[in-house]
């Protein structure tokens, strides 16, 4: 009778061990899900910006490059 009772006992503890594991496991899921959410914004934002910075870079170019011209001068042509 003692040893029934002592797996029914041990029946329980397993079962409260399983549930417990399965929260964790569920909990766990949902957290990696919402960084996986965070990480894929993050990508298409960091995708965008490298965007505009290479936009930028080229504005900045042509802007140097417009400012250079007028200070060439001829010498020496008549």
């Amino acid at each position: 009778m003692e040893t029934t009772l002592d797996i029914e006992n041990q029946k329980k503890r397993q079962g409260a061990v399983d549930t417990s594991f399965t929260n964790r496991i569920q909990e766990m899921e949902e957290r990696i899900s919402g960084a996986e959410d965070s990480i894929e914004i993050i990508d298409s934002t960091v995708k965008d910006n490298v965007k505009r910075k290479k936009l930028l870079v080229q504005n900045i170019q042509e802007i140097q490059d417009s400012m250079r011209r007028s200070n060439l001068r001829i010498i020496g042509i008549e």
